[in-house]
């Protein structure tokens, strides 16, 4: 089943479009993340052999990159929440009512703006961290509590009341590496550690061996998709423990990555050395 490239731009226009119309930070920063491993990824499978120079100027490249796309995704968002704004605003624009018995005089811009609905895009009071740092905090001293075995997913908010004045700011840390560490403790967070070091240096491996594989530009597609939201977990609940979208994207990804470099392995004689 194939869709029209117009149907496949539209949907892409729309939740980019969308994306921009958030206020969500960690979700930008999924979508740089993303572009700037792919473009990484691009630049030095195009070498057969990479020097220690050469890794450097694609580095630098790199850092230059995320830089620039940060600063203009934040400018793109400002602007295009701005003309957004300003499109709600006029065409819900609500004009005093006038009678056709005594129409009266056509109301003043002052008294016009009383009945102007309350409408806007974007945050006010503006605060970058979303409270994220209050709640890295809360979870350290979370974690004092049993930093062996961890408290438990569930005993969050439970725990929160009990240990923390005031309770937790919200009922969930925001952390993906953070909630792992204050729920399961250092053991349960060693044990992820080893397998997530493990397979991303079994996947990285089949990555650059399999430069010339007929499925490589989908499989560097998955592989910088898990990159992107490794990052965004740093930001967002949504690696484990729980039944979400987020959770079940994840593991999702995760699991085709696998597939095709086992398939990859197997069907091309791809090399792990």
């Amino acid at each position: 089943m194939s869709f029209s490239p117009w149907f496949t731009f539209g949907c892409g226009g729309i939740n980019f479009l969308a994306l921009f119309l958030s206020d969500s930070n960690a979700s930008f920063l999924f979508i740089i993340i993303y572009f700037t491993t792919k473009i990484f990824y691009k630049s030095l499978s195009a070498y057969h052999s990479i020097t220690s120079i050469q890794l450097f100027r694609e580095c630098s490249f790199l850092v230059v990159c995320c830089a620039t796309m940060i600063a203009g995704s934040f400018i793109a968002r400002n602007t295009c929440q701005e003309v957004i704004n300003v499109f709600v605003y006029d065409v819900h624009r609500i004009e005093e009512p006038v009678s056709d018995d005594n129409p009266g005089p056509a109301p003043s811009p002052s008294a016009l703006s009383t009945y102007m609905p309350d409408i806007s895009i974007g945050r006010e009071n503006y605060d970058i961290s979303s409270g994220r740092i209050t709640l890295f905090s809360q979870g350290i001293k979370l974690f004092l509590v049993n930093p062996i075995l961890g408290i438990g997913r569930g005993n969050l908010v439970a725990y929160g009341e009990k240990f923390i004045d005031g309770g937790l700011i919200f009922s969930d840390l925001h952390n993906s590496y953070l909630t792992i560490l204050v729920s399961y403790g250092l053991l349960g967070f060693i044990i992820l550690f080893i397998f997530a070091l493990f397979l991303s240096k079994s996947v990285c491996k089949y990555l650059f061996n399999s430069v010339h594989v007929s499925n490589s530009s989908v499989f560097s597609k998955l592989f910088s998709a898990l990159v992107a939201y490794c990052a965004y977990a740093v930001f967002e609940k949504g690696l484990l423990s729980e039944v979400t979208f987020m959770v079940v994207i994840f593991w999702a990804i995760l699991g085709y990555t696998v597939s095709y470099k086992e398939y990859g392995e197997s069907h091309y004689g791809v090399h792990m050395s």
